[in-house]
């Protein structure tokens, strides 16, 4: 990714622009150096997603503003996903974070961290997969994909083939439905000379 963007930024001269890959929770940029951040389903996949926010509120000036999201809910019908998920994480080769956290409230993290919230909206949106095998295609692009590159060869046959099995009952004329929530905030580093309320 880093690559790509980086022949992108070269190809359009923009000089102000540079692709850096690096630690969230220890952003290795100036402090107070830019007016916006942007963390689009991120910090629920962290470790310390406490300190990837705090990294966040250091690396914008005073005023400046974050807009990120994280999933919420995931359709009933597809209750089996997250235990599944589960049962197979300790068998990575790394440790590796379960990509959806229940509890996970994004708002409070940013708060924690300082930032006063200007809006959040909850939305969600209905996908149709194919079939299993376009589900399958899809989760490879997503924060599942951490898991699935650590497992073995033979780890990965058997949870394709428990998820298929579970997919296969849920599966309408039309396809495999999924609805999946997100949260979508904008909340700003208050300025010093502005009184917090």
């Amino acid at each position: 990714m880093v690559a790509l963007l980086t022949r992108d930024i070269d190809e359009l001269g923009l000089a102000n622009s540079t692709a850096r890959r690096m630690n969230a929770e220890a952003l290795d940029v100036t402090a107070e150096s830019f007016d916006v951040a942007l963390s689009s389903f991120v910090l629920h996949l962290l470790p310390r997603p406490d300190s990837a926010a705090a990294n966040l509120w250091r690396a914008l000036r005073p005023g400046g503003r974050v807009a990120a999201s994280a999933p919420i809910g995931v359709g009933a019908q597809w209750g089996f996903l997250l235990p599944l998920l589960r049962r197979f994480a300790p068998r990575a080769v790394r440790p590796i974070p379960i990509p959806f956290r229940s509890d996970f409230d994004l708002e409070l993290v940013l708060r924690s961290a300082g930032f006063r919230v200007q809006r959040s909206i909850d939305a969600e949106v209905a996908f149709v997969f194919a079939d299993e095998w376009a589900w399958w295609d899809w989760v490879w692009s997503a924060g599942m994909r951490a898991l699935l590159e650590g497992l073995s060869p033979e780890d990965l046959e058997e949870l394709r083939g428990e998820a298929f099995s579970e997919l296969a009952a849920l599966r309408t004329p039309e396809g495999l439905p999924l609805h999946q929530g997100a949260r979508l905030l904008i909340a700003e580093k208050p300025s010093a000379d502005r009184p917090e309320g």
